[in-house]
């Protein structure tokens, strides 16, 4: 069964967390909901998620196939700033395994160094903090893992 952690921190968008923990997990996908410090992860309006574990007790990224990055701007900052998800989100590419981001959670893989010269899209609020010549104002983008 494929295996998918979802990466929250405080301030992550309800839908864009929920909504692809919802879906997955009707497919017969296992996620695993993963907090950057906390147990209890405040969304952008204070909705409060119980994760699973916090990245600090993910121990093996060889049994997860997919990592996703919901939006919510004060979220994106907050995973911007952790080096577990940095290294998590360099690990997965390194391995070739899906990396995939949602609305301004291009932002994190940037920061992580995973998209240049990938093509990428993002919420259009974020847009010109990608390369200009890569960027595409499309619902949905895919480069290689990414």
């Amino acid at each position: 069964m494929p295996k998918v952690a979802v990466l929250l921190a405080p301030g992550f968008e309800e839908v864009e967390a929920i909504a692809p923990i919802d879906i997955l997990r009707r497919g017969g996908v296992e996620v695993l909901i993963v907090g950057v410090k906390d147990k209890v992860i405040p969304s952008a309006r204070n909705v409060k998620i119980e994760v699973d574990v916090t990245i600090d007790e993910l121990k093996d990224v060889d049994n997860l196939d997919m990592i996703i990055i919901p939006g919510g701007m004060i979220g994106v900052e907050n995973l911007k700033k952790s080096e577990e998800v940095k290294n998590l989100i360099n690990q997965m590419n390194a391995k070739k395994k899906y990396v995939s981001a949602i609305c301004a959670g291009p932002l994190v893989l940037k920061n992580a160094g995973v998209v240049e010269n990938k093509h990428i899209t993002s919420h259009p609020s974020v847009k010109l903090e990608f390369n200009e010549h890569l960027y595409k104002e499309e619902s949905v983008v895919e480069d290689e893992n990414i």
